[in-house]
């Protein structure tokens, strides 16, 4: 962190006065990372006096938190007295200006350069940049420009108001509107993987046969899944209204059962998935919209923006809660807001954004950072991370924001940019507490059925195309069932068949599930041709699968054994008009 401390001198004998308007201050900072995440900072500051009577005499400033080499300060005439304090916290740097402009508006120049080891440090397939806050004694024009290896794939996470230019070895990115006292962090990346494995522990207390559901990770707009495991196989895969995908397993009677689920999670992949269009507003659990204190808030704040500020402001992180984290809702956490948690600040904004008419829902999952400066950790078993999302009626999308995040980090910007550490287990839109997130199906409570952790190689199995079947139905609407064998979901599924008159579209199939088509055309002349005893369905999915299935066509024998009873009906009619007119 920056201190910066101008100390002043009069050149005649006038009665001393300190304002902040005597001197006008313009710097800039330069922040150089090289491909190993090592920091070089070239920093020039020019001050200009306001008044003939005052020149500036020194220039202190402290780093906290990093320690800074090779420290090297000069101006146009040559090296400058430099004299450096370390201590434990930070490291003091004062520089003796003796040789500074005389008279208004003559500006002294000078510059420091030094070297900041691990100034970006790895996460995975991103690289994480937290620059040094940054206050001064006195305000002034102040820029600040980052310059990174394009190797490290584009800004995914960064301050409001970046600027970027690329080129082909680095990017640049300029920050016009920097907040001195908010740290500023960058995070480089096109994508992110985590590995995960995931166990659920499940126990049928009832005297029949129960079909009980577990919540898999799913696929979002910004998050793609591939499992490696379900084991035990589930009975099918279903998706709600929120877009969560429920396993369903069958256990008998008085019986449990363990599972295993393992794969891997690809975060920003930005995935053909829609978003679900389900934004009730309805109150739940948790979510008293109608309460009076609620319905005030929610006149005062009916943004997105200043509810997630208020949250951010009123409610105050309170880690000592993490070993009972009982949810307590938004009025508790207005009553009690200096022992605050995620689920606190995610269900207070909810409540608020809700109740003034903006479709609000948590997300419940997992969120990971190496870094204490920027988040706190804890060890505790199976800690799992809530935020919320709020639904732009503008560009038709869920919006992730985490105010949590931005008080544990002092103002980092959360709401503008989420980023790529945020993975998805559930998704409580419909219902504020179903369904329950992988680590809620444990036998034990101290028992750790959660383990994340960054993937060097993404998984890209090659994936089987989806089966078909015809359900005949000859008193309603035959359907076609598509079966996705797959443990990750097929997207932008289209089928073709001309003799079924069929053009249908599917955005997504979850793994192991199902999905059926009802057939309005019911083709019995065209079936009855030899060519057409089997079904020939044209079969396209994300990326660039393309492939013809040809499934058994039971229309072609019904439609043929149909034509045989009509004819031979019609016959035997004919027969006996004949023999009636033999006898008359």
């Amino acid at each position: 962190m920056f201190w910066l401390i101008l100390v002043f001198s009069f050149l005649s004998n006038l009665i001393p006065a300190f304002a902040t308007d005597e001197f006008s201050v313009t710097q800039n900072v330069d922040y150089t990372v090289n491909q190993s995440g090592d920091g070089e900072v070239a920093q020039r500051i020019d001050i200009t006096n306001n008044f003939s009577q005052f020149v500036p005499k020194e220039y202190l400033f402290s780093l906290t938190g990093v320690k800074p080499l090779d420290i090297q300060a000069n101006d146009d005439s040559g090296p400058i007295t430099t004299e450096i304090i370390n201590s434990l916290t930070d490291t003091q740097i004062r520089l003796i200006l003796t040789r500074t402009k005389v008279g208004k508006n003559q500006t002294t120049s000078f510059s420091l350069r030094y070297r900041l080891p691990k100034l970006a440090t790895p996460k995975g397939k991103t690289w994480e940049i937290t620059l040094p806050q940054f206050q001064s004694s006195l305000s002034g024009n102040l820029t600040i420009n980052l310059k990174v290896p394009s190797s490290f794939g584009r800004l995914s996470f960064g301050p409001d108001g970046s600027l970027v230019k690329n080129d082909s070895l680095y990017s640049l990115i300029q920050l016009n509107k920097f907040n001195p006292l908010q740290k500023n962090v960058f995070v480089f990346g096109n994508i992110q993987l985590f590995n995960f494995s995931l166990k659920y522990y499940l126990n049928n207390q009832n005297h029949t046969s129960s079909l009980i559901p577990i919540a898999l990770p799913p696929d979002t707009t910004n998050q793609k899944i591939t499992f490696t495991k379900i084991n035990p196989r589930p009975q099918s895969i279903e998706t709600d209204n929120d877009g969560n995908w429920l396993a369903y397993f069958l256990l008998p009677s008085k019986s449990s059962i363990d599972i295993e689920v393992t794969g891997q999670a690809k975060i920003g992949s930005r995935t053909t998935k829609p978003a679900p269009t389900d934004t009730s507003l309805i109150e739940q659990l948790y979510w008293p919209i109608n309460h009076p204190d609620i319905k005030l808030l929610a006149a005062k704040y009916s943004t997105p923006k200043s509810i997630y500020d208020y949250v951010v402001g009123a409610l105050s992180y309170d880690d000592n809660r993490l070993d009972s984290a009982a949810r307590r809702g938004a009025l508790e956490a207005i009553a009690k807001p200096a022992n605050s948690l995620c689920t606190d600040f995610t269900d207070l904004f909810i409540t608020i954004a809700r109740s003034a008419g903006i479709p609000a829902r948590e997300i419940e999952g997992f969120a990971y950072s190496n870094n204490p400066k920027i988040k706190p950790l804890n060890p505790g078993t199976d800690l799992l991370h809530a935020w919320p999302e709020y639904y732009n009626s503008d560009t038709q999308n869920w919006i992730g924001i985490d105010p949590t995040w931005a008080k544990t980090t002092n103002g980092v910007d959360f709401f503008h940019d989420l980023d790529l550490n945020h993975l998805t287990f559930v998704i409580h839109g419909s219902k504020s507490d179903y369904p329950p997130p992988p680590g809620s199906y444990k036998q034990n409570p101290q028992q750790k059925t959660v383990n994340v952790v960054f993937a060097n190689t993404e998984i890209n199995p090659s994936l089987s195309p989806p089966t078909f079947s015809i359900k005949f139905n000859p008193f309603s609407s035959s359907q076609i069932i598509i079966s996705n064998p797959n443990l990750q979901a097929l997207d932008n599924l289209q089928i073709t068949s001309s003799l079924l008159k069929l053009n249908t579209k599917l955005p997504s199939l979850p793994p192991l599930s199902q999905n059926t088509i009802n057939l309005s055309h019911f083709p019995i002349f065209s079936s009855i041709l030899p060519q057409n005893q089997k079904i020939n369905l044209s079969v396209s999915y994300f990326p660039d699968h393309q492939n013809t299935v040809d499934i058994s066509n039971p229309f072609h024998y019904l439609s043929l054994l149909g034509l045989i009873i009509t004819g031979l009906t019609i016959i035997s009619l004919g027969g006996i008009m004949l023999t009636r007119k033999k006898f008359t």
